[in-house]
C-alpha cells in the first residue's frame, strides 16, 4: 500500500487538545496528592524483606560486577 493510499489519523483541534490536556493533568495532580493506601504499603514492605529469585540474583551479580 502505497502512502497515498494510506488513510489519514483524524486530529484534533488545538483547543480540544488543550481542554483533554487541562482535565487529565487536573485528575492525575488529584491522583499524586492522594496517600498510599496502608495494603499497598504493607505488599511493599513485604516485598523489601523477600530474597529475589534465584534468577533475579545471578543477574544482579553479574551486573554489580
Amino acid at each position: 500500500m502505497t502512502s497515498s493510499l494510506r488513510a489519514k489519523k483524524p486530529t484534533a483541534k488545538p483547543e480540544v487538545s488543550d481542554q483533554i490536556g487541562r482535565q487529565l493533568r487536573t485528575v492525575y495532580n488529584d491522583i499524586l496528592s492522594q496517600p498510599v493506601p496502608d495494603r499497598f504499603m504493607d505488599l511493599l514492605k513485604d516485598l523489601d524483606g523477600l530474597a529475589p529469585p534465584p534468577a533475579m540474583a545471578q543477574v544482579a551479580a553479574k551486573v554489580g560486577k
